[in-house]
């Protein structure tokens, strides 16, 4: 994250979250990285986590089907495999690239891709659904991203993907499917 755009979020982060040591450095550990919007908003990436847990589930209402137990346990052997494990874990850390092609898509265009922005001043979230405008609070008004801002949310994501890639290979590398937990509801 550039030096100059973390002292400003810090300055704004301060303010809600407190300015001690600890917290300091909690923002440090979470963050990654960080993209500035046209309206002024900073969004905030959040560092991705190596997931290693992961459940599987079928059926409805507690009823399954032979072949949903089948599906079920087969989901759980893929989850081994290195091509499965990288997918879910970059579904799992970056979902505003979803959000990016729905709107491209033009999914729903009732839904576009927009900014919420958060009471923290120059903070802001992503979110890809518009409520009615009575349901924000003043300072939370949802705002639409621009094509530069996509550009700019794009070309940061794609940056904190190829860092996060890498060290995706190296866990692989020198853990492979050995720490993987996974399990389904319906088959242990």
């Amino acid at each position: 994250m550039d030096e100059e755009l973390r002292s400003e979020i810090l300055e704004d982060w301060t303010k809600v979250h407190g300015s001690k040591p600890e917290d300091i450095e909690y923002f440090d550990e979470q963050y990654a990285n960080a993209v500035r919007f046209g309206n002024g908003r900073i969004y905030l990436f959040e560092k991705p986590r190596i997931k290693t847990d992961f459940c599987f589930g079928h059926g409805q209402n507690g009823i399954s089907t032979e072949e949903e137990y089948g599906a079920a346990r087969k989901e759980c052997e893929a989850t081994g495999k290195k091509r499965n494990f990288f997918r879910a874990n970059i579904e799992e850390n970056f979902p505003q690239y979803g959000m990016l092609e729905k709107d491209a898509e033009g999914y729903d265009r009732r839904n576009p891709c927009s900014v919420m922005c958060y009471r923290c001043g120059k903070i802001c979230g992503l979110a890809s659904d518009f409520w009615e405008e009575e349901h924000y609070h003043p300072d939370q008004k949802p705002e639409r991203l621009t094509e530069t801002d996509k550009t700019a949310l794009r070309e940061m994501l794609d940056e904190e993907k190829a860092k996060f890639l890498k060290r995706l290979e190296a866990y692989w590398k020198r853990y492979g499917a050995s720490k993987l937990r996974t399990w389904t509801y319906l088959v242990d």
